[in-house]
Order: C-alpha cells, then structure tokens, then sequence
C-alpha cells in the first residue's frame, strides 16, 4: 500500500501543477497533461534552491505560491486567445482524437510498467549499481537533514565540499511516503513507465498538428514508443539522468506549438509566440533541474527543430536586434559555462576505453540497450527501427517542400544522435569528447536517438496507411490463413493496427522479457550484472542492525561490499556513503585502515571521527553476473585485521564489528 502512496504522491507532484500552468497557458487535452511533468519540474526545480527545510508542508506551499503567479502571468499574457490544440485532428474532432491517441499511451504504460515491476522483485527491493548506491545515500540525506539545494544540498555525500549536483530526483524522493528504497522504486516505475511515454505523446500530438496526422496514426506511434527499451536501461541507476532525459520529448512538443497559431486568436501573434517560448524556457529549467547534461541532449535533438521553427519569426526583427539577442545568449552561455567549469570539465574529460563501431551499428539496428549482458531478442526493434528509415527516406525525398521544414529538421536531430552513438562506441580519439556530456556511453545516448525517430515512425506510418500495397497484403495473407475470405481491403485504421501489432509480435511483446531482464540486472542479487553488493542474508543483517547499534554509531566499510546500505536502508551513519574520496582526510584513510595496529594516525582520525564500528562482506569479489560485486575503487577498506575487530553480529558472509584496536574512547 505504502508503494501505492508513494507512486500517488509523486504522480501528483509532478502533474497537478504543470497542469494548471498549461492550462493557464492555453493548452488543453492530452497535450496539457503530456507537458505537465516538465513543467511540474521547472517550478520544483526553483524550489530546491530556497526551500527550507525540504519537507512536504513547506514545498506544497511554496509550490503552491509559485504555480499560481505563473497561471496567472498565463491568463494575462493569453487573455483573449485561443487554445492549443484546437483545430481538428484528422477527421474527427480533438475530443475524439485525443481519446483514440490516449488508448494508445495506455498501451504504451502497460507495456513498461508491468514488467519493471516485475523485473524490481519487490517495492522495497534496492537497486544495485554503483550509481543507484550514490542516489538512495544522497536521497536519505536530503529526507534527514531537509536540504534540497543542488548548490551544496548533497555536502554530506562529499564529506562537507559544497559541490553542484542536481537534486530534483533526491528532492521527490524525500517527499514520497515510504522508505527511501521504495519511494526510490516507484519513481522509477512512474519515470519510465508512465512519464516518457506520456511525454512522447506530447510531442506526436504536437507534430500531428503540424502535418495533419490522423488520430489512428497519432495513436499507433504513441503505442509503439512502449517497444523502447533504451529509456528503462537509463532508468535502471543513472535516476537524474533519467529524469531529465524524458522531459526531453515535453520541451520538444512546447517548441513544436509556439508558432501554431488559430484562427481564434484575437490577440496579437508575436505576443503569443513569445508567451509560448516563455514556457519552453521553463519546461527547459526542468530538465536542467532534473540533470545539468539534459541542456546538451536538447541542443542535440532540439536546436534543428528550434531553428526551423522559430526562423520566420526571429527573421522579422531588425537585423540589429537579432544579433544584439544572440550577443546576449552567448555572453549568458559563457558565463554560465565560466561558474560551471569544474563539473563541464570532469564530464568533457570523461575518459571510456574504446567501443566495437560495427557493434554500436548493430545495436542500434537492434534497439539494443548498448550496455551490459541482456539477451539481444533478435530481431529487437527491427519493426520499428524499419519504419524509422522508411520515414527518413520519405523525408529526403520530400525535402524541397517547404511544408516538411520541421520534419527535415527532425531527420538532422536523429542523424545527429545516431552519429553521437557511434562516435562514444567508436575507437578513441580526439573527436569523442562530444559525446563527453553523456559519459562517453552510447546508453545515455541511445535515448535521443528514440526521441528523434518517432517522428520519423509517425511519417512513415501514415504514408503506408494511405497507400494501396499494404492493404492488398494484408487481405493476401489473412486469406491464405482462411481469417478473411471475402474482404480485399482495409482501412487505413486496420492496416495501422496491423503494423502495430506486427511490432510486437517481432519484438516479443515489446521485448516485455527483456525490460523484466533489466530491472532484475540491479535488483536480483542472483542476476545483477557486474556482481551484487547485497546479498539477501546482508539485507536481513542491515534491517536488524539499528537494534544492535547505538543512535550515533558510525561505521566504516567498502562501499562495493553493501556497507553503505546499512545508511539508505536502516539510517545508520556510515563513512563511506558512496565512493571514497579520492584525497582528504578520508582517501587517505581507505587507502591505510589495514595499518591500524602500527600508525597512530588511524586511530586519531577513526577517533576525531567518532568512528567505532566496521561492516565487512567475507565473499569472495568475483564481479561475475550473478556473483559478488569486486571493489569499485583502490583502497584498503576489506583488509582490517580481525584482531582488531570484536564480533558483535553476522549472517551469512556479512558481519558487523566493534573497533576494539583503538581503545576504548572509538567504541
């Protein structure tokens, strides 16, 4: 139940106010709802920066507050203007349309969200990956010590710095009832199961619009972003990468309506435009929000359609004001870049041993996750990577109509990350650090190259639906399979139904298997790729090692061996709540805690520190699928004599100790 409440609360967050925003902002239907979640997230995103303390009494009120000046700055900037959308989808009116594409985003969530509830094997199940371990520690700090601020907000997780890192996926997670683990479970669920879908159908919705696809057509491609799976290997552990990642698709769509302007628009049309390109600012400042690196993936697969788009209207002005407007961005941009240099230059500095060029191509052919040891499924997203090329090839084909400038704007977008996959999964050299702002891994990548090719999908789908070949097909072969003896042809809404179903039967219901087969890759310590850190005797010992320690025991341990759990799960302060330190104090202390008996120095930081107690994991590291995780780092943290150590519990290979080396004042 307490996983249900969970899911509500974050849904609810993420919803309620992006709603009414969009709604003050003239927007209606399934599109209103679709933008929501980024919306929702540019205002959370503010919130981070100056609510204190970070609890749900607090954010609903400031939420509250800055929700109802943004509606209200809506209706005074729309006052006497249509809405968006308005005009008539296809045949049939918005009403109707909306609810023939909204059956299928329903089929989209339930092809996501059932196996991934599966595939996690209980709401309280923790993730196991290295990443995961960093988010549930910072998650936990956030809910205790009611700090949210990405400008210093994680200090704990860095032994006091204040560093920028992103906090909105932290901040969510502190406000969901239930534990950390649990709430950090169904945000997962609702990310990738419920907002990247709905955020797709945002943009399809937006494009169908501009090209007059019809409702079945919209329907069809909406349902078909359910056969994804690039998405939920992101969402597997790298959670604020995620989060920003399928915000991307909103922003997209908000772009695609600002210069869709109706006949029952009485306001003035360069006032509305700007009012829109207002709301894309904010629905920007939610993926930026969610992770710094989504600003690189919108200038990737947004930039062509923003040009293409905004280049009639930026055109009007005089020629003065335009390249003063860019003189501003730039001088903007760089200083944001000169405050920001130290996380832009870890990031573009990422170093990745070099990748397999013809397998990248072979991945994304696939739809291959591009990451870790999954079952290829052959032929994967064959179906739908098919009409992805079909659709480009009828762009080209198309590309000296001017109608097509946002579609041909679309092509480049995914051209653009196809090459970025291949560029990270190449050989190394100097040209890779452009793909440096997604940690040089074709995985992070790989989403953009969805986002970008439905479109495409769209395109190609209501091509085939309005030609003759497929319905002659179709009946061809129902009537040698004796389903239909009588009828030649199909409708175009048969013929997309068809196709649609086609995609999952080659890709086994939307390869449903192999997203169960992800999830369980960090939450099965049977499965877990690369080696568990927590096996199911160290849960139980965990769970139960509040009643055998006192409120501010302290305790040290290798981050890989499951230690930091012991803070995540049960509360307990540990040293290590992720990756050691590199330098400091504590670097230096993993790398010498196996010199406790002969250099005092240990013992004066192990008492400065109040640290009197030890987890240690026996099992052997193999870093075997399925096996025990091998350490992530260099350090000593395993190798503490046991003679130093007094047994105070254990279960199975996990044990907990007392210091006893140091002397009575570290216990």
């Amino acid at each position: 139940m307490n996983f249900v409440f969970s899911m509500g609360t974050v849904v609810a967050l993420l919803f309620l106010p992006g709603w009414l925003i969009a709604y003050a902002w003239r927007y209606r239907g399934l599109f209103a709802w679709s933008v929501a979640p980024v919306l929702s997230a540019g205002v959370l995103g503010c919130a981070t920066l100056f609510v204190r303390p970070w609890d749900r009494a607090h954010v609903i009120a400031v939420l509250l507050v800055l929700t109802a000046v943004t509606a209200f700055a809506g209706f005074r900037v729309f006052r006497g203007s249509g809405t968006f959308p308005s005009q008539e989808l296809g045949n049939v009116g918005f009403i109707r349309g909306s609810w023939i594409a909204g059956a299928g985003l329903i089929v989209a969530i339930l092809a996501t969200v059932i196996p991934l509830w599966i595939g996690t094997h209980g709401a309280d199940n923790p993730a196991q990956a290295s990443d995961a371990v960093y988010h549930l520690s910072a998650a936990r700090f956030v809910r205790v010590q009611g700090n949210a601020s990405p400008l210093g907000g994680l200090s704990s997780m860095y032994d006091g710095a204040q560093v920028y890192y992103p906090t909105l996926w932290h901040g969510l997670v502190a406000l969901m009832p239930g534990s950390v683990v649990l709430a950090s479970n169904a945000l997962v669920i609702v990310v990738a199961g419920f907002i990247f879908p709905i955020t797709m159908s945002a943009m399809i919705v937006s494009l169908a619009h501009r090209i007059a696809l019809p409702p079945v057509v919209v329907a069809g491609t909406i349902a078909m972003t359910g056969s994804t799976t690039s998405v939920v290997l992101i969402a597997s552990s790298v959670w604020p990468f995620t989060l920003s990642i399928v915000f991307v698709p909103a922003v997209l769509a908000l772009l695609m309506s600002v210069d869709q302007i109706d006949g029952n628009s009485h306001g003035d049309a360069r006032r509305i435009v700007t009012g829109r390109v207002a709301l894309v600012i904010l629905s920007t400042m939610g993926v930026v929000s969610a992770h710094g690196s989504g600003i690189f993936s919108l200038l990737v697969i947004g930039m062509p359609v923003g040009i293409a788009i905004m280049w009639p209207w930026l055109a009007s002005f005089r020629r003065r004001v335009l390249w003063g407007g860019c003189a501003a961005v730039v001088l903007v941009a760089s200083l944001l870049a000169w405050v920001m240099r130290a996380p832009l230059n870890s990031v573009f500095s990422y170093q990745r041993s070099p990748g397999n060029l013809l397998g990248s191509a072979f991945g994304i052919l696939t739809g291959h996750p591009q990451l870790g040891h999954y079952s290829l499924w052959f032929p994967g997203n064959a179906c739908v990577v098919a009409l992805g090329i079909y659709g480009a090839v009828l762009v080209i084909r198309w590309w000296r109509i001017s109608e097509d400038k946002v579609l041909r704007a679309w092509l480049v977008s995914a051209a653009i990350a196809v090459f970025l996959v291949l560029l990270a999964g190449g050989p190394q050299w100097f040209g890779r650090i452009l793909a440096g702002p997604w940690y040089t891994q074709r995985a992070r990548i790989m989403p953009l190259v969805t986002i970008a090719g439905f479109p495409l999908v769209a395109v190609a789908l209501h091509k085939i639906s309005q030609s003759q070949w497929p319905s002659r097909i179709l009946g061809h072969i129902l009537r040698r399979l004796s389903i239909v003896r009588v009828r030649t042809s199909f409708s175009p809404e048969g013929i997309v139904c068809a196709i649609v179903i086609l995609t999952a039967v080659c890709a086994p219901a939307w390869r449903w298997g192999l997203k169960e087969e992800i999830m369980a890759s960090i939450h099965d310590p049977h499965a877990i790729t690369y080696g568990a850190m927590l096996s199911d005797d160290e849960r139980v010992l965990i769970e139960r090692a509040s009643r055998d320690l006192p409120s501010d025991a302290v305790v040290l341990g290798e981050p890989s061996s499951g230690a930091p759990y012991l803070w995540s799960i049960a509360g307990i302060h540990v040293v290590y709540p992720s990756r050691p330190p590199i330098d400091g104090e504590l670097g230096w202390l993993a790398h010498n805690i196996d010199h406790i008996n002969d250099d005092p120095r240990v013992c004066d930081v192990l008492k400065r520190r109040g640290i009197g107690f030890y987890y240690s994991d026996s099992a052997l590291p193999d870093g075997r699928d399925g096996g025990v995780r091998e350490p992530l780092w260099e350090n000593q943290l395993r190798h503490i004599p046991e003679h130093a150590l007094e047994r105070i519990d254990s279960q199975g290979d996990a044990a907990l100790w007392r210091i006893i080396a140091c002397g009575h004042e570290s216990q």
